[in-house]
């Protein structure tokens, strides 16, 4: 097979019986670590700590029945398949799967477009498209409360898109428009998107507040704002109360950002800053960013900070950015001593 990429949330895979196969793992730069051999026994294994890729040699063998096992449990993940030949709906097919919020579930969708309210919490899914521009969640309501997607815990998504497709939306707009998605909810966890886009026109397009040992990772992506009545491509913060905000983490790696019809592209919140009065406090949270472009169809893009860092190794109030932070084309985002 081609290079398959291994979410951070997968530490187990499982061999199928009766075929003869092949696993081998290689690392973030495609270089060998090492390899699994099976002939007609069932195997299960770690994946290398290493591992951000895997290739199969197979004889004989259906790729559905190549199951992983996430970090939390060992139970197996189900899979389901929505559209052509499966589900009609992706929350029909999550609610097909007995077992509850900690059945691990592997949904793989079909192109076209899927108008739902999806609300994940505290899950254990990983959702592949099937082409990033052609699988479409959409939301269509401009109801803060029903965006396409709310999600936390355990979770993948993969070759998506994601859009906020509200109309007749007014100027000044009222305060509680929709976001494409949602990323504000308890339930710890890596949550990572690779080669999604997002689109939005209503509020921000991707609305984030970190929780208690939450990791928020964007790899390979492109958030999208249509600036038709202000808002941006993203608006990030942290949890506002200390107790419930240790290690908070979001990454951002080779993204690429646009807003159209203004130069505000994210704004960066240290809300336990805010909601404590306004003293210094330490929350654990850090943002690094690596190698992200950010545009604007009007000029110079800007982010916005709130408030204006705490010191050096800062990003905004006592949020620290990360050392690695390097390569992106707005300087503040680059970490310098």
């Amino acid at each position: 097979s081609d290079y398959i990429f291994i979410p951070r949330s997968f530490t187990h895979y499982s061999l199928p019986s009766g075929v003869y196969h092949q696993f081998a793992f290689y690392d973030i730069n495609k270089k060998f670590i090492s390899t699994q051999d099976s002939i007609n026994g069932y195997t299960t294994g770690e994946i290398p700590k290493d591992a951000f890729y895997l290739r199969m040699t197979l004889e004989t063998a259906i790729t559905d029945k190549y199951w992983v096992k996430f970090s939390n449990g060992n139970t197996l993940a189900t899979t389901v398949n929505v559209g052509k030949g499966g589900f009609k709906t992706i929350k029909s097919a999550i609610d097909s799967v007995g077992g509850g919020i900690n059945e691990p579930i592997i949904v793989n969708l079909s192109e076209g477009v899927y108008d739902e309210e999806l609300k994940l919490h505290n899950r254990k899914i990983t959702i592949i498209g099937a082409n990033r521009n052609k699988t479409i969640i959409r939301g269509t309501t401009s109801d803060y409360y029903k965006p396409a997607m709310e999600v936390s815990g355990e979770v993948y998504f993969e070759n998506l898109t994601f859009e906020e497709t509200s109309e007749n939306i007014s100027s000044p707009a009222p305060a509680m428009r929709s976001y494409a998605v949602h990323l504000d909810y308890a339930g710890a966890g890596v949550m990572e998107f690779n080669n999604c886009i997002f689109k939005g026109n209503a509020h921000s397009t991707v609305g984030i507040g970190l929780h208690n040992n939450q990791t928020l990772r964007f790899v390979n992506c492109e958030f999208h704002h249509t600036n038709l009545i202000g808002a941006n491509c993203m608006f990030a913060h942290n949890n506002p109360f200390p107790e419930n905000g240790v290690n908070q983490k979001m990454e951002i790696i080779n993204c690429q950002f646009y807003v159209y019809g203004g130069t505000n592209i994210m704004v960066l919140n240290d809300a336990a800053w805010t909601f404590q009065d306004r003293h210094k406090v330490d929350n654990g949270t850090t943002f690094m960013f690596i190698n992200n472009t950010f545009f604007s169809d009007l000029g110079e893009p800007t982010i916005s900070l709130q408030p204006a860092s705490f010191g050096v190794g800062k990003i905004t109030g006592n949020v620290k950015l990360h050392p690695a932070s390097c390569g992106n084309n707005i300087d503040i985002l680059n970490y310098t001593v």
